[in-house]
């Protein structure tokens, strides 16, 4: 029987077998995976469980995306991950020893955490590493390294955005806050991803970050 396991920041908050049917994911409380978070939207995806696993995007406001990339609609298959706002979704199909675990008692979703901050001084077994330099806004020195599929930055209730680490690189789009705009390079970002380069400047919620991308080298001391 198929399987998902919804995490936030790391910590689990969902866990459940599916049987065959249809499972819909977001932030109003009729759904079957309840998300509270601003950067999911009401009704914001669905899964449908039948001979294939299949996750339909229902028009939400910042995209669902699978192994880093937005999708509106995508069979999924063993180890799939799933973006929906700032939680991932982690698939597994019916034959992976996981998915044969006893069913989890869903709980409630906590409230966001802060995301943890990397210092330079800190080793990083990433063989190919990317990190946004904080300039402005941020403690002195300090480095967020993007070694997760998602990672999110900024400032609760002001602006939250994401950066997503997929096969084609990485690329960033808001997913909660609109008191003010997420600029790349000084042109305001709109709903859609947007890749990331080597050197651009990102500016949200009072910060201003340079990302970083050096495929052959390391963080290292």
């Amino acid at each position: 029987m198929p399987r998902v396991i919804v995490t936030l920041n790391g910590e689990t908050v969902f866990d459940r077998q599916l049987s065959p049917g249809s499972y819909s994911i977001g932030r109003k409380e009729a759904n079957d995976i309840h998300l509270q978070d601003a950067s999911v939207s009401g009704t914001h995806a669905r899964l449908v469980v039948g001979a294939d696993t299949v996750v339909d995007d229902l028009c939400s406001t910042n995209g669902t995306l699978l192994n880093g990339e937005q999708v509106d609609r995508a069979v999924l298959t063993n180890g799939d991950l799933l973006g929906v706002g700032q939680y991932e979704i982690k698939y597994f199909s019916d034959g992976d020893p996981r998915a044969q675990a006893p069913e989890a008692t869903p709980r409630e979703v906590p409230a966001l955490k802060p995301r943890q901050a990397v210092r330079p001084g800190k080793a990083q077994d990433a063989a190919a590493y990317a990190y946004m330099e904080v300039l402005e806004g941020g403690e002195a020195d300090e480095r967020i390294v993007l070694d997760k599929p998602f990672t999110a930055v900024g400032k609760i209730g002001v602006r939250v955005a994401v950066i997503t680490k997929g096969p084609r690189g990485y690329g960033i789009r808001p997913v909660s806050g609109d008191q003010e705009p997420v600029r790349v390079n000084g042109e305001v970002l709109g709903i859609r991803m947007r890749s990331l380069s080597d050197g651009d400047r990102v500016e949200l919620a009072g910060m201003v970050m340079v990302f970083h991308h050096a495929p052959d080298k390391k963080v290292s001391a």
